[in-house]
C-alpha cells in the first residue's frame, strides 16, 4: 500500500495490531495512535515498515517487549511509548540509525540499562525514561548529546555518581534525577548551564543521598 500518515490518537479504538497490516505498511511515515485502549504487543513485522519516520503509541495498553526491529529502522526519528506496560529491555540498537530525536519510554516496566547505541543519534534532543525499572550507572557518553533539552531518568534503579561531562550538554533545560540510587554530589559545573531551569536529585531529607547545591527540586 501508498499509505503515508496514519492518525488516530485520542479516541476509544481498541483491540490489538495485526501483524498483516505492519507488513503491508513499508511507506508509512507517521503512526500516530496514541490515547487510545490497544492492547496486545507491537508485531515484529514493523521491521518492515522501513520508511517510519515517528512512531507515537503512548497511552495505551500495549505489553511485551519493544521489538528490536524498532531500532533497525533506519528513518525513525521520534519513538514515543509512554503509558503502556512494555516489559523486558530497551533494544540495544535503539539509537543506532544516527537520526533519532526523541525517545520517550516513560512509565513502562522496563529494565536493564541504557543501550549504548543512543550515542550515535547526536541529534537526540529528549531522553526520557522515568518510571521504570532501568538500572546501572549513567554512562558518560550521555555529555555528548549536544543537543539535549531534557533528560529524565527519575523513578528508576540507576546507581553510582551524576557524571561530570553531563556539564557539557550546553541546551540542556530539563534534568530529572531523583528516586534513584544515585550517591555523592551532582556536579557544580552542572550548576553552570545556564539554559538549566529543572534540576532535581535525591537531595532531600535529613541525610540526602546526593548533595546539590542548584537543584530546583530534592526528593528523599
Amino acid at each position: 500500500t501508498n499509505l503515508r500518515d496514519v492518525r488516530l490518537f485520542n479516541n476509544i479504538l481498541s483491540g490489538t495490531f495485526p501483524p498483516e497490516l505492519f507488513s503491508s505498511l513499508s511507506n508509512l511515515k507517521v503512526f500516530y495512535v496514541d490515547s487510545n485502549s490497544f492492547s496486545g504487543q507491537i508485531p515484529v513485522e514493523i521491521e518492515n515498515m522501513v520508511n517510519l519516520e515517528d512512531f507515537q503509541v503512548y497511552g495505551n495498553r500495549i505489553t511485551g517487549q519493544i521489538p528490536a526491529g524498532v531500532g533497525d529502522l533506519p528513518k525513525l526519528t521520534v519513538l514515543r511509548v509512554e503509558g503502556n506496560g512494555f516489559t523486558g529491555t530497551i533494544p540495544d540498537n535503539l539509537g543506532s540509525n544516527g537520526g533519532l530525536r526523541r525517545v520517550t519510554l516513560s512509565n513502562n516496566r522496563l529494565v536493564g540499562t541504557l543501550p549504548d547505541a543512543l550515542s550515535s543519534s547526536k541529534g537526540l534532543l529528549r531522553i526520557q525514561v522515568d518510571r521504570n525499572s532501568l538500572y546501572g550507572t549513567l554512562p558518560s557518553w550521555l555529555g555528548t548529546l549536544s543537543n539535549l533539552l531534557s533528560l529524565n531518568l527519575a523513578s528508576n534503579d540507576f546507581e553510582g555518581e551524576v557524571p561530570s561531562e553531563l556539564a557539557s550538554l550546553s541546551n540542556l533545560e530539563d534534568l530529572r534525577l531523583e528516586t534513584n540510587f544515585l550517591t555523592g554530589s551532582v556536579p557544580n559545573s552542572l550548576c553552570g548551564l545556564g539554559t538549566l531551569l529543572i534540576l532535581s536529585s535525591d537531595c532531600g531529607g535529613q541525610t540526602p543521598a546526593v548533595t546539590c547545591e542548584c537543584c530546583t527540586f530534592c526528593g528523599t
